[in-house]
């Protein structure tokens, strides 16, 4: 009884914050879930697929640095995305989840072929991860940006020769 007096309190607190920020949201219909702790692990997770997002791109720079000469710097990075990719589906943005995951097929390719690709399909690239990481950096300072950031994405991935499918995307 105590706890759910305590708990209704705590998502009282939460909801009225809530309010008062722009942009923020959690939506939940069990009373006795801590909106407090929901949020704290929906941060966690934008910061740790952010992190992951990070590690992509240190990848692919290390990889340039060694002049596309060591294909390694390249061999975490389907992983990486695909762990990503769980981690925009569980905070509900599917359409991100989608553009990794259809980025896992060009890096697998691209690591296969043990060439360095031109500089344009480089930055094609990096302009899917860019645009992903521009949506979560909005979550996480609660300003969200439309999905039309993946826009740019899903262009960017058909010009790789990746196109997200569009049942999918939408």
């Amino acid at each position: 009884m105590l706890f759910d007096v305590l708990l209704q309190a705590d998502n009282a607190v939460a909801t009225l914050d809530k309010e008062m920020t722009p942009g923020a949201q959690t939506v939940v219909n069990n009373t006795r879930i801590s909106l407090h702790q929901l949020d704290e692990a929906r941060s966690f997770l934008v910061q740790e697929t952010r992190g992951n997002l990070s590690l992509v791109k240190r990848s692919v720079l290390s990889y340039l640095e060694s002049n596309g000469e060591d294909p390694m710097h390249l061999s975490n990075i389907p992983t990486t995305l695909q762990a990503s990719s769980g981690g925009l589906e569980f905070l509900g943005v599917p359409r991100g989840a989608v553009v990794l995951r259809t980025a896992v097929g060009f890096v697998e390719t691209w690591v296969a072929s043990k060439k360095m690709p031109a500089m344009n399909i480089i930055e094609n690239f990096a302009d899917v991860i860019a645009c992903v990481d521009y949506f979560l950096e909005s979550l996480e300072v609660n300003k969200p940006v439309s999905e039309n950031v993946f826009d740019i994405a899903e262009a960017a991935l058909a010009e790789l020769g990746y196109p997200v499918p569009k049942q999918q995307a939408a």
